[in-house]
């Protein structure tokens, strides 16, 4: 009989020696099913990006068409190039407008990240005006003092941001935008209107028509590969945290079963202790040894 070993045997049928809990199971299960479903949108968006890349080689080859129409129409008269004339002057002006009003929209971010605004500037004037109403019938100092800190401070930000008058303006570049734009596809259809008569008119109406029914699809492809694509990002951030919870109680786990390992060796070694102690007791005493003792003897030796 091996002692040592029946010792080990003994206590590693411990309670304190830790089993697989159900919850790793749990989160192995999670696991699993997020990884279906990081899967599953990940194909997804996949195929709406390659849905919109090609979409967009399709409208490249209809503009190239188009192009090639173009090439071919007469562009003597007059009228033709006064419009087309005006529509580009438009078109000037859009690219202007929109790059001032990109600009006015980074300033506004900075701003708004300066001051740490987080909500409507009109909703913060909105909220002055029901500060400074409730103030005139606020009955308590305490109170009134925290109104007033709370009213200079917005009044604060929104003097010094000068926020308001960037949107009025922002919006006012948009407003003016829209009417551009508007304009500048009047000229677009006045010149084609004009041009009706000229060899190529219908293939260019119809290439046209294509063209806009394409980019209509490519835009539902696109606002279907930012969904999918937000719900991929979702579910790739929950599969880290699940990740990273099994990491770490897998690390609790393997901590819990060496501490547990460590007591079950200290047991053993206490017993063989006392149990050499009570075999040397019985050759003091001239006792006749065991073969268990014999066995005790020798697993001291070795621990």
């Amino acid at each position: 009989m091996d002692w040592a070993r029946y010792l080990v045997n003994f206590f590693t049928k411990m309670p304190d020696v830790q089993e697989l809990p159900k919850e790793r199971n749990d989160i192995a299960s999670e696991i699993s099913n997020l990884k279906k479903q990081l899967n599953h949108y990940n194909e997804k968006k996949e195929f709406w990006f390659k849905k919109k890349e090609d979409l967009k080689q399709d409208i490249k080859n209809l503009i190239q068409q188009v192009k090639e129409i173009k090439l071919k129409t007469d562009s003597s008269n007059i009228s033709v190039q006064d419009m087309k004339k005006e529509r580009d002057k438009y078109n000037d002006h859009v690219s202007h407008l929109i790059e001032e009003i990109t600009e006015l929209n980074k300033k506004k971010k900075e701003i708004f990240e300066k001051y740490k605004i987080k909500e409507d500037p009109y909703k913060v004037q909105k909220n002055i005006e029901a500060i400074e109403k409730k103030l005139e019938t606020e009955t308590s100092f305490e109170n009134e003092k925290k109104l007033m800190k709370r009213l200079n401070a917005l009044k604060s930000i929104y003097k010094e941001s000068k926020i308001k008058e960037l949107i009025e303006r922002i919006d006012k570049l948009n407003k003016e935008l829209k009417d551009s734009k508007k304009k500048s596809q009047e000229f677009h259809m006045k010149v084609l209107s004009t041009a009706s008569d000229k060899n190529g008119y219908a293939s260019f109406i119809d290439l046209s028509r294509k063209i806009n029914n394409l980019r209509t699809e490519q835009e539902q492809a696109f606002n279907n590969f930012i969904d999918n694509k937000k719900k991929f990002i979702e579910f790739n951030n929950l599969l880290k945290d699940k990740l990273k919870a099994s990491s770490l109680e897998r690390a609790s786990i393997q901590k819990s079963r060496h501490v547990s390992e460590e007591r079950t060796r200290e047991r053993i070694k206490q017993i063989l202790r006392e149990k050499t102690q009570n075999v040397i007791e019985k050759f003091r005493k001239k006792k006749k040894l065991t073969t268990e003792d014999l066995i005790v003897l020798q697993g001291e030796d070795k621990s």
